[in-house]
C-alpha cells in the first residue's frame, strides 16, 4: 500500500485478484486521481487458459477504469500450466515489492517469501 500510495509517476502490478481487495482499489483509483499511470498483469479466466471462474480483466476494469490491463496468454513448455502467483509492485522504476505465499493446509506453518527493493 505504501508503494502505490507514494508513487509519483507509474506503477506495475502483478496480481492474482487484486480487485477482490478494496483497500487496494481504493489506493489505485487515489494513486488514478493523482496522475499515475497505471499496468496490472492478472490471471485469467478459465474461458481464457486461466484458472479464475471469474473474469479477472472484467472485474478489475470496472473497478479500476484508467488502468491498463495485462494477461499471461502465450504459456510456452514449461510453463503450460503457469499461473500468476506472484504479487509484485513496482513503483516509478525505483522501488519494488514482491510477495510469494505459497498454498498451505489449514494448520500447516506458512512458507513465505517476502523482499522489498528501493533504488
Amino acid at each position: 500500500m505504501d508503494l502505490i500510495g507514494h508513487a509519483q509517476s507509474d506503477l506495475f502490478l502483478v496480481s492474482f485478484v487484486a480487485y477482490d481487495v478494496s483497500s487496494v482499489v481504493d489506493a489505485l483509483n487515489a494513486a488514478c486521481s493523482r496522475g499515475i499511470d497505471i499496468r496490472i498483469l492478472l490471471e485469467t479466466s478459465t474461458s481464457h487458459g486461466g484458472s479464475l471462474s471469474v473474469d479477472p480483466i472484467a472485474m478489475m476494469r470496472r473497478c479500476v477504469p484508467s488502468a491498463a490491463l495485462y494477461v499471461w496468454t502465450d504459456r510456452p513448455a514449461p510453463f503450460a500450466e503457469g499461473r500468476v502467483h506472484a504479487k509484485v509492485a513496482v513503483a516509478d522504476g525505483s522501488s519494488a515489492f514482491l510477495i510469494s505465499a505459497k498454498p498451505r493446509p489449514p494448520r500447516a506453518p506458512r512458507r513465505m517469501i517476502r523482499s522489498a527493493v528501493r533504488r
